[in-house]
């Protein structure tokens, strides 16, 4: 009888460790698809405090689908996109040989660093008050 190994999770780049409140503030600010967005605020929900699911968890596509109301379609065209912009990260579909879903380990992206985040997020992006102005 032949035996599979178990396969090793995605490597995650190293970023600093997971914060619920920065990784969301990105995903807020990113240009993602609406979809895409509502999915990643369903997974850091769903993720708890350390980002992170594991296998058989709770990501699997059609409960993510009746989570969020999106089709199962729109749930993976969102986990690839979040994958794509580095939000997430997971063992490849190829080297994957067990019956549970992948693992899922949300990761913040290269260019949003938690302090990157935090300093866009504190910057003022709309224009003085007239009162203020004019002094």
């Amino acid at each position: 009888m032949t035996s599979i190994a178990p396969t090793p999770a995605a490597a995650v780049p190293d970023r600093g460790p997971y914060q619920r409140e920065a990784w969301t503030r990105a995903l807020l600010k990113s240009s993602l698809h609406p979809h895409a967005r509502l999915l990643g605020l369903a997974l850091a929900h769903l993720s708890g405090d350390g980002g992170y699911l594991p296998p058989g968890g709770p990501q699997h596509g059609e409960q993510l689908a009746a989570a969020t109301g999106l089709f199962g379609k729109h749930v993976r065209l969102s986990l690839s996109q979040l994958g794509q912009r580095g939000f997430l990260s997971r063992p490849p579909m190829e080297t994957w040989h067990e019956e549970a879903v992948r693992p899922l380990t949300l990761t913040m992206p290269p260019a949003a660093t938690p302090a990157s985040v935090a300093a866009v997020g504190a910057q003022r992006t709309e224009p003085a008050h007239p009162a203020q102005a004019a002094s």
